[in-house]
C-alpha cells in the first residue's frame, strides 16, 4: 500500500512471501557512525507511509535534472532506494532518483556511490516456489528462507 518497514520474523509469520518469487539483495557497505543513523531514520519516518507509484512520464520526460531534497508524496521502489542514498550522503546528488529501475542495482551495474560506499555482492533468496508436486492446490516455502540469518 506503500512506503513501509518490517522485520524478516514479521514478513515470515505473515506469510508476505507468498506474494513474492524471490528478493534479490546486496548489501550496504559504507561507514556507519551516529550521523549515519541519524539520516537514515530521519528519512526513513518522513518516507514511511507516503504511496507507492511508478511514473513513466517522470521516468521517460523528465530529463535528468537532480531531484530536490524534498520528501515526495510517493515513490517507486528503486526511487525510494536512491532517494535514501542521496539523503545519507552516499550517493552523488547530480543523479534524479527516478532515472533508475530495479535493474540497475545489479551487480552488472556502475553506480555514483560516494564516500566510499559501494554494494557488495548480489544474493538471491527464493520466496515461494511452485506447487508442491504431492499436492497441487498448497504451494510452500522453501525451508531455506524460514532460516536466520
Amino acid at each position: 500500500d506503500g512506503v513501509s518497514k518490517t522485520n524478516w520474523n514479521v514478513f515470515v509469520k505473515e506469510q508476505s512471501y507468498k506474494y513474492f518469487e524471490k528478493i534479490v539483495y546486496r548489501r550496504l557497505k559504507c561507514f556507519r557512525d551516529c550521523d549515519f543513523i541519524k539520516k537514515l531514520n530521519s528519512f526513513v519516518g518522513v518516507a514511511t507511509g507516503k504511496g507507492y507509484r511508478f511514473s513513466t512520464w517522470e521516468y521517460l520526460f523528465s530529463g535528468k535534472t537532480p531531484d530536490s531534497d524534498d520528501v515526495k508524496n510517493s515513490y517507486f521502489c528503486s526511487e525510494l532506494i536512491v532517494s535514501i542514498y542521496k539523503h545519507i550522503e552516499i550517493f552523488c546528488k547530480d543523479v534524479t532518483a527516478h532515472q533508475y529501475l530495479p535493474g540497475s542495482f545489479s551487480s552488472k551495474e556502475e553506480l555514483p556511490f560516494i564516500n566510499g560506499a559501494k554494494l557488495g555482492t548480489e544474493y538471491t533468496c527464493l520466496l515461494y516456489t511452485s506447487p508442491s508436486p504431492r499436492d497441487l492446490s498448497t504451494s510452500r516455502m522453501p525451508s531455506s528462507a524460514w532460516k536466520k540469518i
